[in-house]
C-alpha cells in the first residue's frame, strides 16, 4: 500500500490521494459486487475481519463468499454506495484509521421498490511490505 495521505480530494477524473483511492475502490467494489476488485483494498488473509449490518465475516474467504457473493450479488439487484460527508483519516505511522458515513441505495431481488440506509464504518489500513 502506498504512503497514506491525510486528505481526501475526489476529482471528476477520479484522481485522488492514496487514502482516497482506497476508499473509492472500496465503494466501486460494493457497487459492482466485485470481490476481485476488492482485493486491491482488502487483506486477503484469514486474519482480516469485517463487521457489516448483516453480520460479521472472519477471513477473506468469508468476506468474499458471504458478503460479496451472498449479500451483494445474491440478494441485491442494484446497489450504490456513496460517502456522506468527508471521511476522518487518522494516520499512525504506516497505518491509518479511516472513519466515514455512507448511504447505500439498493434494490433487493424480487422487490419493486428501492430503499436506502445510512451507516457508519471504520476501516484500518496497514502498509505491508511488498504489497504495493
Amino acid at each position: 500500500m502506498p504512503q497514506l495521505s491525510l486528505d481526501y480530494r475526489p476529482t471528476q477524473a477520479g484522481r485522488l490521494g492514496p487514502t482516497g483511492t482506497y476508499i473509492d475502490v472500496y465503494l466501486q467494489s460494493i457497487d459492482a459486487a466485485d470481490a476481485d476488485m476488492a482485493t486491491k483494498v482488502w487483506s486477503t488473509t484469514p486474519q482480516v475481519s469485517f463487521i457489516h449490518p448483516l453480520g460479521h465475516e472472519r477471513g477473506w474467504d468469508q468476506i468474499k463468499t458471504n458478503f460479496y457473493g451472498k449479500v451483494l450479488e445474491g440478494r441485491l439487484k442494484d446497489r450504490h454506495l456513496k460517502l456522506v460527508g468527508d471521511p476522518a483519516i487518522h494516520v499512525c505511522g504506516k497505518s491509518a484509521i479511516v472513519e466515514f458515513y455512507w448511504e447505500l441505495r439498493r434494490h433487493y431481488k424480487g422487490k419493486r421498490r428501492a430503499c436506502a440506509r445510512r451507516w457508519q464504518e471504520t476501516r484500518v489500513y496497514e502498509h505491508v511490505a511488498g504489497m504495493g
